[in-house]
């Protein structure tokens, strides 16, 4: 004989059988995932290499607050030191996206060239690749001069999230 199971328990059983598939299938990983993207982080940034026909030296430094929307972030990067080791206090409003752990980023530029003994004023833009590991930040920073063909060296980055 077959025991009677009443309707009223399978049901309570698919119940939570369905809850259970429903936990599973939540944001809850996203929601992670977007709290780690988000914060402060303290970072260096130095040439690759200063083999090509424009040479870079020291590093610079600076700090960037990420707030993420799903795949958009809202950037604020804080240059604190120029390469040449003199104090910065440039800050760029920026709009970044995501693509899992990554960060990109582009950074406007209006710098001023010495060149030949005269000063001239160029535009271009910094391309960054800022990957998120828990607390530690790496990645790249690649410049372009709209007025120049020449190879910019590649700035390597490596940093921390900022302890409140």
């Amino acid at each position: 004989m077959f025991p009677i199971i009443p309707q009223s328990f399978a049901a309570v059983r698919f119940t939570a059988l369905f809850g259970v598939a429903v936990m599973t299938l939540s944001p809850r990983d996203a929601s992670a995932q977007s709290t780690s993207r988000n914060g402060t982080f303290n970072m260096e940034w130095s040439p690759e290499a200063n083999d090509g026909s424009i040479r870079l030296s020291g590093a610079a430094k600076g700090n960037l607050r990420v707030e993420s929307r799903g795949d958009s972030a809202r950037v604020r990067l804080e240059l604190t030191q120029r390469p040449d080791g003199q104090p910065e206090s440039t800050v760029h409003d920026l709009v970044g996206s995501w693509q899992g752990d990554t960060l990109t980023f582009v950074q406007p530029l209006s710098p001023q060239v010495q060149a030949g003994g005269q000063s001239t004023s160029m535009s271009g833009h910094s391309a960054w690749r800022i990957v998120v590991n828990g607390d530690a930040v790496t990645g790249t920073m690649q410049m372009q001069l709209d007025q120049m063909n020449i190879a910019i060296p590649r700035m390597l980055i490596t940093g921390k999230r900022a302890t409140p």
